[in-house]
């Protein structure tokens, strides 16, 4: 086994991605060093890196997001302390300047899945706590939905293409077809749906887990 560097110091609330054998990509808001920014490291063949900052302004302690395509394309977001949802990109090995997902909201927690390289889908919740939006990037720009949906819990979301991302919230399961998001499941049955934190999806076949519930869906007949 490895350990990445000061990782006992420096992660809080860290998220990883390993998108190849022997490659991942671990993120956390810094800890005891530079507390309150977000800090990488990257596994390669057996070997973390050393810590670096990412771009990007103070994070709260929330959770964040990352969701990498390939080795070279990676995206993170986060809200920062004043409710601006942001992400910031890793193009051909170099992270990008943080750019703003939506205008005119404030949010609370950024959620990402990015299939390939030039589309990713994100869902953030709004300062008002149950209001979810969705944004398509697209290229190097983010396209807000214009419409919402009411989402208790985590709510994961999971994209497989531009034309399929399913989420979980609340009380069901919902897809996006690339136009808008739609009811699908109900998740009534598992009586702990709260506890639903994590979404994969590959094709048409879903599986949400939690603390003590997973749930598992096919979009197909």
């Amino acid at each position: 086994s490895h350990t990445p560097q000061g990782s006992k110091q420096d992660f809080y609330n860290p998220a990883i991605d390993c998108v190849e054998h022997g490659h991942c990509v671990a993120i956390g808001r810094g800890y005891s060093l530079n507390a309150s920014k977000a800090r990488v490291v990257t596994l390669e063949n057996g070997s973390w890196s050393a810590t670096r900052d990412l771009p990007g302004a103070s994070v709260p302690f929330t959770p964040l997001a990352l969701s990498c395509a390939t080795r070279t394309s990676c995206v993170y977001g986060s809200a920062t302390s004043s409710g601006i949802p942001f992400t910031s990109s890793l193009v051909d090995g170099i992270w990008q300047a943080p750019v703003r997902i939506m205008e005119g909201i404030d949010a609370t927690t950024v959620r990402l899945s990015c299939p390939t390289s030039t589309f990713c889908g994100a869902l953030v919740r709004t300062s008002s706590g149950s209001a979810v939006r969705f944004a398509r990037l697209q290229g190097a720009s983010w396209v807000a939905g214009t419409s919402s949906w009411t989402a208790s819990g985590q709510i994961p979301v999971s994209c497989v293409s531009p034309e399929f991302c399913a989420a979980v919230g609340g009380t069901s399961a919902v897809l996006h077809d690339g136009t808008g998001w739609r009811p699908f499941q109900s998740l009534n049955a598992l009586g702990d749906y709260y506890g639903l934190q994590s979404l994969s999806c590959q094709g048409a076949f879903c599986m949400a887990v939690g603390r003590t519930r997973y749930a598992t869906w096919s979009t197909q007949s």
